[in-house]
This record gives structure tokens, C-alpha cells and sequence, in this order.
């Protein structure tokens, strides 16, 4: 997409931490080099590790857009400079993109539950507003 104005800036990126992102290739990300880069997961003919470049670092190249700050950092201790055949880390965004995946899914359960508890409660509003109406054209 990379078209919001609501994403965050270089400056509100925090390095070896998680976030949410509109990338080209990926929507989990880890902030790198200062905010301007991100590392992702990314799948063509397998999964690997890969990296974009913030939107507002090169109008040119920029492929990403931090929209969210996660709650997941990776170990201090943890190489993300020799991050293309680094297993730990490969595992560590295995885990973590499952974790808010899933964690997508069960806010989204919870939006459509409050969603369909207020249909509920429009449609007994409207029946009651039918009722009241149907009451007050027989009386006159």
C-alpha cells in the first residue's frame, strides 16, 4: 500500500524492536540501523530472512512503513548484521509472527462478537420502534 500518513517516522523507530509494518514483502518487521531499515519474513520459494528500507529514507527504494510498535525485542545478543543465514533469528520470527497472527485472529473474533451483540441490540431497538409504531396507527 505504503500510501498512509499515519505510519511511524525514522526517528519513533526503536532499534531490535517488533513492529506491525506495510512493507512490499512483509508485515512484521524489526527495526534496524537506526529506524531506516527493517528486517522481515519474507516467502518466495521458501521463507527467508530479508530487509526494506523505511519509506521515508529513499523516495526512491523506501518499501516500508512502520505503522505499530510490538511488545516483542529481540536479545541484545542476538547477530542481526549476519541476519541471512542466522538460524536463531529465522526461529525467533517463526514464533513471533505465529504469536501475532494469532493474536490478530483473537482480536478480530473479539470485534465481530461486539459487532454482533450490537446488531442484537438494533434489532430490538427496531422491533420496539415497529411495535410502538404499529400501536400508535391503530389508535388513530
Amino acid at each position: 500500500m505504503l500510501n498512509s500518513e499515519n505510519y511511524l517516522k525514522v526517528e519513533e523507530c526503536e532499534d531490535r524492536a517488533f513492529y506491525r509494518v506495510d512493507g512490499r514483502n512483509f508485515n512484521l518487521g524489526i527495526s534496524v540501523k537506526g529506524g531506516t531499515h527493517f528486517l522481515g519474513l519474507r516467502y518466495k520459494f521458501g521463507y527467508f530472512v530479508t530487509e526494506e528500507v523505511h519509506y521515508d529514507e529513499d523516495d526512491r527504494c523506501g518499501t516500508v512503513q512502520p505503522l505499530e510498535k510490538l511488545k516483542y525485542k529481540v536479545p541484545d545478543d542476538m547477530d542481526l548484521e549476519n541476519y541471512h543465514n542466522n538460524k536463531d533469528l529465522f526461529d525467533l520470527f517463526m514464533s513471533t509472527e505465529r504469536t501475532f497472527y494469532d493474536m490478530k485472529a483473537y482480536d478480530l473474533e473479539h470485534e465481530l462478537m461486539f459487532a454482533k451483540m450490537r446488531i442484537k441490540e438494533l434489532e430490538e431497538k427496531l422491533s420496539d420502534y415497529e411495535s410502538t409504531t404499529a400501536s400508535t396507527e391503530e389508535s388513530v
